[in-house]
């Protein structure tokens, strides 16, 4: 039971870091690709 201590935490931040980068790159993906809904909430910079 120690070992699965120890290393409960790692996978924990880890698969945790890959939804944050997965979150994040749909976000950069959806502005790419949606520019048409960008423009009808507000102007584009």
């Amino acid at each position: 039971m120690d070992r699965f201590w120890i290393t409960s935490p790692a996978v924990f931040y880890g698969i945790g870091g890959l939804l944050v980068a997965y979150v994040l790159y749909m976000m950069v993906v959806r502005r790419k690709g949606e520019r048409s809904d960008l423009a009808g909430r507000g102007p584009e910079l």
